[in-house]
């Protein structure tokens, strides 16, 4: 019995839009949580004050949990926008290669066919954040 490949096709791009939909909301909540700690330091620095160690102790351990901040290159819009571009790139490819296998008949192909799909998917999503990120950076970030 031969595959129709329209019904592996939409499989895949649903499970792309999911995750594009999924992503997108972790990274906003994210964006707007440190929107919001920046805006509450920024009232401080208007103002000409430190402020209360109680504060700077609330707002960094609400991060990660541990404190450990691994060295990370700067934060600009270019960096993210050409990381969204590669992500793009890798998951288109991976999703073409997963059409591809899916109309081919064979043995082994459907494992190869969801091993692709998810490798797309893994990388819409990383595109998604990067994508995120980039249209929601301040200038001089």
């Amino acid at each position: 019995m031969h595959l129709n490949p329209i019904i592996p096709l939409g499989f895949i791009i649903g499970l792309v839009l999911c995750t594009f939909a999924f992503v997108y909301i972790i990274a906003s909540k994210a964006i707007r949580s440190t929107e919001r700690k920046t805006d509450i330091l920024r009232i401080y620095a208007e103002r000409g004050e430190e402020p209360p160690q109680s504060v700077i102790d609330a707002l960094s351990a609400s991060d990660s949990g541990n404190g450990f901040k691994w060295p990370m290159k700067p934060e600009t819009r270019a960096r993210h926008f050409s990381e969204f571009a590669s992500c793009c790139v890798f998951a288109l490819g991976a999703a073409g290669i997963a059409w591809w296998r899916a109309a081919a008949p064979g043995q082994g192909s459907q494992a190869f066919v969801i091993l692709a799909a998810i490798v797309a998917m893994i990388f819409a999503a990383g595109a998604v954040s990067h994508l995120v990120t980039a249209l929601h950076i301040r200038d001089g970030q």
